[in-house]
């Protein structure tokens, strides 16, 4: 009876990053990657604190601010 050929459990780094984009990885620490997802959810929260204000129509963040510095 033959064998079959062994297979290797693991592929090396450089076969894999040839077809592998770690662009969008999501990698703790303070990395590339970390930068750019938190720059990605930063504009997810302007975005939706902008539409939050003008479908309440008027300013929430000032709103609460004069509230907590006691200006209202």
């Amino acid at each position: 009876m033959q064998s079959s050929p062994r297979i290797p459990s693991r592929l090396d780094s450089a076969s894999v990053a040839q077809y592998y984009d770690t662009t969008n990885d999501w990698i703790p620490g303070w990395t590339e990657q970390a930068e750019r997802w938190n720059g990605r959810l930063a504009m997810v929260g302007l975005v939706i604190s902008v539409a939050t204000e003008a479908l309440v129509g008027h300013s929430v963040f000032a709103t609460t601010l004069a509230q907590w510095l006691g200006l209202r």
